[in-house]
C-alpha cells in the first residue's frame, strides 16, 4: 500500500517508529549525557511528529476537496465560451481557493510551531541539541514507514 493511498496508515506506522526511535534515544542520552538532552530528544521528536500531522492533514484534505471539486465540475461544467468573460472554468476557481485554504493553513501551522517550540526551549529545562535530535529522528522515522509501506506493497505475495 503505498503512502499516498492511506495517509492515516503512513501516519500511524510514523508514529510508532517517531516513539520507538525517540525512547530509545532518550533513554539512551539521558544515561550518557544528561537528562536534559534526553528530554530535549522527547519534546523535540513530539513537536516533528505533530507537525508533520498537521501538514498531512491540510493536504489530504486540500486535495480531496480538489479531486471532488475538479470531477464535480468536470461532469456539470460545459465549455467555456471564450468570447463571454463571464463563462470561466469553475474548477480553476475551486484550485486557486484550495491553494489559497493550503497557504492559509501553513501559515497558521507556522507560528504554532515556533511557539511550542519556544515553549520548550525557554521554560523547560530541555537542550536545544536534544530537541534538534528529536526532530530528526521523527523525519528519519518518516523515512523509515515509508520504505516500509513500498517494500510491503512492492513485495511479491506468495
Amino acid at each position: 500500500m503505498s503512502v499516498l493511498e492511506d495517509p492515516q496508515a503512513f501516519l500511524d506506522r510514523t508514529g510508532r517508529w517517531t516513539a520507538g526511535l525517540a525512547v530509545g534515544a532518550a533513554g539512551l542520552t539521558s544515561l550518557v549525557w544528561d537528562w536534559r538532552i534526553g528530554l530535549g530528544v522527547a519534546l523535540g521528536a513530539l513537536l516533528a511528529h505533530v507537525n508533520l500531522m498537521l501538514i498531512a492533514r491540510t493536504l489530504s484534505e486540500a486535495l480531496g476537496r480538489a479531486a471532488t471539486a475538479g470531477s464535480t465540475n468536470a461532469s456539470t461544467n460545459v465549455a467555456a465560451d471564450p468570447s463571454d468573460p463571464d463563462s470561466t472554468p469553475v474548477a480553476g476557481e475551486t484550485a486557486k481557493r484550495e491553494s489559497a485554504r493550503v497557504r492559509a493553513a501553513g501559515l497558521l501551522r507556522l507560528p504554532f510551531v515556533v511557539l511550542a517550540l519556544v515553549l520548550i526551549l525557554w521554560y523547560m529545562p530541555a537542550r536545544p541539541e536534544g530537541v534538534a535530535l528529536g526532530v530528526t529522528l521523527s523525519l528519519a522515522a518518516a523515512v523509515f514507514a515509508a520504505l516500509r509501506a513500498e517494500n510491503r506493497r512492492s513485495a511479491p505475495s506468495e
